[in-house]
Parts: C-alpha cells; sequence; structure tokens
C-alpha cells in the first residue's frame, strides 16, 4: 500500500528493504523483541537518548491489526509536543530511517524532522488505533548518530528501524540462518534450550542483555555482543561461550556452574554446527532456582503415583494413609495414638459442620461398640445442612463474596444471599466440583434456562464494585476503574481455579510463575463481555420454556455483551 503525503511515502514495499541492510530496530518505550525476525533493541541508553514522556494503551484496537509482536511495540510510545530522540552508536556512512507512529486518541498534526532537516511536514495521526510505518527517509551520519525531532501536535512515536543502504560497509553483516534440521531442531527443542532458559536467559534474554548479548534467538545470538559473536559453529573451543561455560565463569550471580551433563549439552550442540530450533527460547521452558518454568510440579497433568512402602504395614487404613506413613518413617517418627472416642467425636464434628456434638450424641458415641459407629457418624454430619454452612464459608472467602459493594457507598446487595445460597446447597448436594465450576464460570451459558445455573454465575459480581467510579466518574476514571475491575475478575479466577496469581502478568510477565503479560491479556478478553448491571428488576425471564423468578429490590447481576 502506497500513500503519497507531503512528498513522503508512508509505506513502502519489501523492494525499498532489498536495495538496504537492517542496521538496527529500536523500540522506543519497552523491552526487546523481534519483528520479522529481527532483534529490536528496548528502551536502553545505549539505543536511544531521550527525555521523553512515555505512554502506554493495550486495549485501544489497532487499525490495520498486526502480529502480537508489533502490536507490542507500537502500542508503547514516547510523546509530546516535541520530542527529541538521538540514536548514538551509528557508524558513519548512509543509512535510511523508518518511523513507527500510532495514535491512541484524538488526531494530532506534527511535522518531522531528521538531524534538523524536515522530512515531513504536518502529518496527520489519523483516528484512534491508528498506526503507520513511515519513511525511509535517507540520512548521511557524520558524527555517529541520529537524531529524529518532531513539532506540533502530540506526536506517538513507538519505534524506529535503521537500514544501511546498499553497498555501504558500516554494521554487522546480515545473518541468514542454517536450513532447519529436524533432528538438530529436535536437539535444541528438548535439549539445549531447557538448558539455556535455566542458565542464561535471566541476564541474556528479553529486555535484560547485559554484555549486549541476547541468547533468546538465533539471530541475537549469532550476532553477538558487546565482545563479539559467543559461538563458532563446530567449533567449540574457540567459542566464548564454552569457554565461559566450561571454565564456571558462567553463570554469574553467585549461581551454582553447569551441571556435567548440561555442559556436554551445549559442547556437543555447538559441536554439531549450532544448529537452532525454536525462533526464540521461551524463558518459561525450564524451572529455575527462581522461578516455575512450564515444568513446575503443580503444572504436571495430574497422575496415580506408586504406592510407597512402608515399616508399619498394619497401620495404614488407606492409600492416602500409606503417603502419611512413609513421609512419617522418612523423619524417623512414629503416628501419633489413635484419639479416644469422644475426643474423636469432637474433632470431627468441629471439622465437619463447625459446631460442638450434642452431650447426648457424645455419650451415645463413646458407648457405641460397633465397629462401623465411626462411619455412621460421619455419613450423619455429611448429611446435616450445617455442612454446606461451615464448608461454604471456605469458599465463599476464597471468591471474595460480599453481601455490601464496598468503596465509599458501601451499599447492601439485598440478593446477594442467591449465590451464597446456592453454594451452601452445590456443597450440601455434594456436586461434582468440575460441574460447580462450570456453572460458576459460565453457567448462563451451558444451561440458560436454569434458574440455578444463571444464579450460579453471580459468582462474578460478588466482589467489590466502585459505584461512584462507575456511575459519576469521568472518562478517564470508568475506564480506570473498569480495567481494576477486570483486574479483579481475572484474579479471582485464576486464584480460585488454578492456584495461580495470574493478576501479576497486568504490568509485566510474571516474576515466579511462568505467565506471560500476553496471556494476562488473553484471560481478562475471556471476562471482557461481563458487565455488572444495578436495576431494579422484578422479573428474570428465563426465556421460552424457562421459569420466571422474583427479584425484589436492587440487584447487582452479571450480564454479557456481545
Amino acid at each position: 500500500m502506497l500513500l503519497a503525503l507531503s512528498g513522503s511515502a508512508v509505506c513502502r514495499s519489501a523492494s525499498d528493504e532489498s536495495r538496504g541492510v537492517f542496521f538496527r530496530g529500536i523500540n522506543l518505550n519497552g523491552p526487546a523483541v523481534v519483528i520479522d525476525g529481527r532483534p529490536w533493541d528496548g528502551d536502553d541508553p545505549r539505543a536511544v537518548e531521550t527525555r521523553d514522556r512515555t505512554f502506554e494503551a493495550r486495549d485501544v484496537p489497532l487499525d490495520p491489526p498486526t502480529d502480537v509482536d508489533r502490536a507490542r511495540m507500537i502500542r508503547s510510545s514516547r510523546w509530546g509536543g516535541r520530542v527529541n530522540l538521538r540514536f548514538p552508536g551509528i557508524p558513519n556512512g548512509s543509512y535510511r530511517v523508518f518511523l513507527y507512529v500510532w495514535e491512541d486518541n484524538d488526531s494530532e498534526t506534527f511535522t518531522i524532522r531528521l538531524d534538523g532537516r524536515e522530512v515531513l511536514r504536518d502529518f496527520a495521526s489519523g483516528s484512534a488505533g491508528t498506526w503507520k510505518r513511515l519513511g525511509p527517509w535517507p540520512v548521511e551520519v557524520e558524527s555517529g548518530a541520529i537524531e529524529l525531532t518532531t513539532e506540533g501536535g502530540a506526536a506517538n512515536l513507538s519505534g524506529v528501524e535503521i537500514w544501511r543502504t546498499a553497498g555501504d560497509s558500516a554494521g554487522p553483516t546480515p545473518i541468514k540462518p542454517d536450513p532447519p534440521d529436524p533432528a538438530a531442531v529436535r536437539f535444541f527443542d528438548d535439549k539445549v534450550a531447557p538448558v539455556l532458559a535455566r542458565n542464561c536467559l535471566e541476564c541474556h534474554g528479553g529486555s535484560i542483555r547485559k554484555g549486549g548479548l541476547n541468547l533468546a534467538t538465533e539471530v541475537s545470538a549469532r550476532a553477538g555482543g558487546d565482545g563479539g559473536p559467543p559461538i563458532e559453529p563446530a567449533k567449540p573451543e574457540e567459542s566464548p561461550l564454552w569457554e565461559m561455560v566450561e571454565s564456571g565463569e558462567m553463570p554469574k550471580k553467585g549461581r551454582p556452574p553447569l551441571s556435567e551433563a548440561d555442559k556436554l549439552v551445549i559442547r556437543r550442540w555447538i559441536a554439531d554446527g549450532a544448529r537452532w530450533g525454536t525462533a526464540e527460547i521461551d524463558p518459561f521452558t525450564a524451572t529455575t532456582d527462581r522461578r516455575a518454568g512450564y515444568d513446575w510440579w503443580s503444572l504436571q497433568p495430574v497422575r496415580h503415583p506408586d504406592l510407597p512402602a512402608v515399616k508399619a504395614g498394619s497401620w495404614p487404613r488407606n492409600e492416602v494413609d500409606r503417603f502419611v506413613l512413609a513421609k512419617l518413617e522418612s523423619k524417623g517418627l512414629a503416628p501419633a495414638p489413635e484419639a479416644d472416642r469422644r475426643t474423636l467425636i469432637r474433632r470431627l464434628s468441629f471439622d465437619l459442620i463447625g459446631l460442638p456434638p450434642d452431650p447426648d450424641e457424645v455419650e451415645k458415641f463413646v458407648n457405641d461398640a460397633d465397629d462401623a459407629a465411626y462411619a455412621r457418624l460421619v455419613d450423619r454430619l455429611l448429611d446435616s445442612p450445617r455442612y454446606g454452612e461451615r464448608w461454604a464459608r471456605h469458599w465463599l472467602d476464597v471468591v471474595r463474596f460480599g453481601e455490601s459493594q464496598g468503596y465509599e457507598r458501601n451499599r447492601i446487595r439485598e440478593n446477594a444471599w442467591r449465590y451464597r445460597d446456592w453454594v451452601i446447597d452445590a456443597f450440601n448436594r455434594d456436586m461434582p466440583y468440575d460441574e460447580f465450576a462450570r456453572l460458576q464460570i459460565a453457567g448462563d451459558v451451558l444451561a440458560p434456562k436454569d434458574l440455578d445455573a444463571l444464579i450460579a454465575t453471580g459468582y462474578h459480581v460478588i466482589g467489590t464494585w466502585d459505584q461512584v467510579a462507575h456511575n459519576e466518574g469521568s472518562a478517564s476514571m470508568r475506564a480506570a476503574t473498569r480495567w481494576d475491575e477486570l483486574e479483579d475478575l481475572v484474579g479471582t479466577f485464576g486464584q480460585a481455579f488454578l492456584g495461580l496469581s495470574i493478576q501479576c502478568a497486568r504490568c509485566h510477565d510474571h516474576k515466579f510463575d511462568p505467565i506471560t503479560q500476553r496471556e494476562f491479556y488473553q484471560v481478562a478478553a475471556l471476562f471482557g463481555g461481563i458487565n455488572q448491571e444495578e436495576k431494579e428488576r422484578d422479573r428474570i425471564d428465563l426465556g421460552p420454556g424457562g421459569d420466571r423468578a422474583k427479584f425484589s429490590g436492587v440487584a447487582h447481576v452479571p450480564y454479557f455483551r456481545e
């Protein structure tokens, strides 16, 4: 697509790039990324010098849509009525510059200058979400740097590409990856990538690249860092990476050296030509001593383990007892003596229904010599309606249930008891857990004519709700509150059903669990159609053939927008 604008092309074809060599890409407000297979520098003083303000908006749909990595770069920017960027460390020579710009709100008009020379006058940024790749603009570098400035309306500048003009010898030589070999790819992905992920990427991958070295991709790894390329394919003894690993100098930061097995993996890989596999190593490929990876024990499929051997074989009454006894015996401990019947009925009663047993019930159990008396006692307590009341309290705490909405108004929710009673009844009916979970998450979709299923989705709206911000706040306050509300939905879902704090990845990749920021917004998108509504309702119509339910007073109910 060619758009002529003030004598400059807004977008150029790939043939323009074929007459030059990619030299450097800079993400002006964010981490290092890989775009079109090329490594881009992040917001690093060695790549860009600027004091301009930063801006980021992840919820604005891009026009036109683009791939994930490019979108991540575009949506974060440097902005202002006068932006000043300086790109140091560029050898003298002839270059072309491309500039990514985007608009998050209303159209702005500004002028762009390159090394003081006007390259685009009165550029109009367009409607919200519009992004463009402007250029290329030729520039002759004579002082080891390129300066780019804007003037006029508020400009959102996301990224810069610098290409070396064909025939100019400045800059690195383009890297042509070796053709893939299936066996080499499997060896890299199964053996090499986990070693690099566990031991190297914390310092040499993603946004952190000590010594300028990024080992996360083939292109960046072979390009090397401040000390040059770290790998000489087929020559481990001449590869700085192997020298550092073999001597134990790497990894640093007080961490233990690689095991002999891991060292052999690295040496064999380099000796076989250092063939690559995956395009970019996922840092969560393997667990380290600092964070969990995809191989963390709690993220593995459930399996039936072998029963452990025990010495006191007559003590266990079931399979769980064998695991308990095996752990005790491994510590040189023996089980505690069995509780007497008076103690046992009190423990069981408090545990299952949260209340002390009736004195007559205690005496009856103490004097019952039947071996089946304990089993009958358990069944009786499980059949008690008090059982659901006792154990529903735990679940209601997990899903942040409240009968008032919180914040400064803290209004009472007159119908919150319906969800509370549904949870109690689910426990008393011994509802299977998978059904219990599905109905709360999407009961209205799974059973649209079932009143119980609709009430179960009250799970989504029994947390705090900021009435003032939603109903009386400014547009920016409502937007901020909406994202806080989505974070609450994501966080509750992750903690209640997955045992993971997904919400930590709202602002950055999770620091301890294998959850990326991208995955946070994928989960948030699942809940993006859920909204709270506060309104008077006399009845809820469940559709043709469905029941009609009486809801008196003001109710907070979830509803789903298409």
